[in-house]
């Protein structure tokens, strides 16, 4: 009966829960770092400033009226640099002049960057190169392979004769492929 009474004893010690384990915290770091806050005070005003911002926004979308306005602005933004544009290129378009002579002008006022050394407009310089995955002909600027026109920006739009261009009388193919292909007028 002992040895029966001991196996109970020992069978019910065995169904017991053991005791609660502490769990370990693990700090992560990456994409969900101090997603619920921060100690740093400026991390979460940051915070509160872009969750005010995305708020306005929410509310500009849910109401049709201020839809409409923040579009006016946008069209009425837009439409103005357009007319900034074609006023400051308006030189390329002109027959009775040549292009260079207007293209030296604004070099010389500041308005276009220097191409070679990537300088913008506003004295900085102009990193990154084309949007291609390395280019092999040599216009990557410092991001690229080689070249040392092209800093970030269309180069090629801010040369002197872009807007005149050059028609090449050889250069349609197809044009003569299908003159291949025409019956020719016998000669008498």
């Amino acid at each position: 009966m002992k040895a029966t009474a001991a196996l109970v004893v020992a069978a019910a010690a065995a169904l017991q829960p053991a005791a609660p384990r502490r769990a370990v915290q693990t700090r992560r770091h990456g994409f969900f770092e101090d997603l619920f806050g921060s100690d740093d005070p400026a991390k979460n005003a940051a915070k509160d400033e872009q969750w005010r911002i995305q708020q306005d926004v929410l509310k500009r979308r849910q109401s049709k009226e201020a839809t409409n306005k923040y579009f006016d602005s946008v069209d009425a933004n837009r439409q103005k640099a357009t007319q900034e544009q074609v006023t400051k290129w308006a030189f390329q378009r002109d027959p009775t002049q040549d292009s260079l002579i207007g293209w030296k002008k604004l070099r010389d006022s500041g308005e276009i960057g220097d191409l070679k050394t990537g300088l913008g407009t506003d004295g900085k310089k102009r990193e990154g190169g084309l949007p291609i995955p390395l280019p092999s002909f040599g216009l990557g600027g410092e991001a690229g392979v080689g070249g040392e026109y092209d800093n970030g920006e269309r180069f090629d739009l801010r040369l002197p004769y872009v807007d005149q261009g050059y028609e090449d009388p050889d250069a349609d193919v197809m044009g003569k492929l299908m003159d291949m292909f025409k019956k020719k007028p016998k000669e008498e």
